[in-house]
């Protein structure tokens, strides 16, 4: 049985940063699902369970979506000198 406060967050993943958040999940022992691949988009879409009243779980979620922005910031730059592991 859930807990109330545990919510599904739902993100997407490109396939250039799935092991790296897969890592983070697990390392964190984690609940999550991957609930569709987008192959056309080169990503996958995940169901991460977080407890909102553990600020550990709130913190990981923070990171991985830092994470992402990074990539995103990154990847979609015009700049080639951006490094988006140095952030």
């Amino acid at each position: 049985m859930k807990s109330s406060n545990i919510q599904d967050e739902i993100i997407k993943v490109p396939q250039d940063m799935l092991i790296d958040v897969l890592a983070i999940l697990l390392k964190e022992e984690l609940n999550f699902e991957i609930t569709e691949v987008l192959e056309n988009r080169a990503s996958a879409v995940m169901a991460i369970q977080i407890d909102s009243a553990k600020s550990r779980h709130n913190k990981i979620l923070q990171n991985i979506q830092n994470l992402l922005d990074s990539y995103n910031e990154f990847r979609f730059s015009e700049n080639e000198t951006l490094n988006w592991r140095e952030r």
